[in-house]
């Protein structure tokens, strides 16, 4: 892994992942995806604690509107979890059913309309949205297939 702005290389792990696995967030909040298991750092990626993975994620975590993290999640019904810890824990919310698994989020920001903006997630199962950051997901004519 190559530091944001540095020349310094680092090996942060056992397994194989590429650049696009890596998401950082602020300056000591970084998190990498590999496998379905996504690792959260909190000293800029020096370190990775087995104890900081989250089984059954299928993206790199996103900000949601209202702060906290969203990530896509490896299910047949509940398509995200959310944490409000920036990714200490994670919970998958109770809500309908949706055979969505999103391996792509992106966010809208809230507007008059959206006043508190959209979560998209695209993936297996087509593409599904929420528009109460991630706590229950609706299907869009793209969904079911």
């Amino acid at each position: 892994m190559l530091y944001p702005d540095s020349t310094e290389w680092l090996r942060a792990f056992n397994h194989s992942l590429r650049a696009d696995d890596f998401v950082f967030f602020n300056d000591s909040l970084v998190f990498g995806l590999w496998h379905r298991f996504l690792y959260r750092s909190t000293d800029s990626g020096n370190s990775y604690s087995e104890a900081d993975q989250f089984e059954g994620a299928r993206s790199l975590p996103i900000r949601a509107p209202d702060g906290n993290l969203v990530v896509g999640y490896d299910s047949a019904i509940r398509p995200a979890a959310r944490s409000e810890d920036d990714g200490a824990t994670w919970t998958v919310p109770d809500g309908p059913d949706l055979a969505l698994t999103p391996i792509v989020l992106v966010v809208i920001p809230p507007t008059a309309d959206l006043p508190e903006g959209r979560v998209i997630g695209a993936g297996y199962g087509g593409i599904g949205y929420s528009d109460d950051n991630g706590r229950t997901w609706a299907p869009t004519v793209f969904s079911g297939g």
